[in-house]
C-alpha cells in the first residue's frame, strides 16, 4: 500500500491533534482539581493541612470522604477527581 503525500498529511494532522486533546484533558484535569481544592476544601481550613499532609491514596480517599460527611460540598466525580490529584501531588497544588 503506497501512501499518497495529502493522505499522509492528513494522517500527520489527525496524530497531532489526538495528541493535543490528550494533553489538553489531563492538564484540564489538573485544573479541576486544583480549583476544587482552592474552591470547597479551604472554606473550613487553609491550604497548610493539606500541603504538608504525607499520605497514600487509600488514606486520601479516606480523608475526602470524611470532609465530605462533615460537609464539604464535592460530588462524586468531583471527589474523585480531587483523590487522583492528592495521590498524584502528595497535598502540593
Amino acid at each position: 500500500m503506497r501512501f499518497t503525500p495529502p493522505l499522509m498529511l492528513t494522517i500527520l494532522l489527525l496524530l497531532v491533534i489526538m495528541a493535543l486533546v490528550c494533553s489538553c484533558s489531563e492538564r484540564k484535569v489538573n485544573i479541576d482539581a486544583e480549583v476544587l481544592i482552592q474552591e470547597r476544601c479551604t472554606t473550613c481550613h487553609t491550604l497548610a493541612p493539606i500541603q504538608n499532609a504525607k499520605k497514600t491514596p487509600e488514606e486520601w480517599e479516606k480523608t475526602v470522604q470524611r470532609m465530605r460527611l462533615k460537609g464539604a460540598k464535592l460530588s462524586d466525580e468531583e471527589a474523585k477527581i480531587v483523590i487522583q490529584h492528592l495521590s498524584k501531588q502528595g497535598g502540593q497544588p
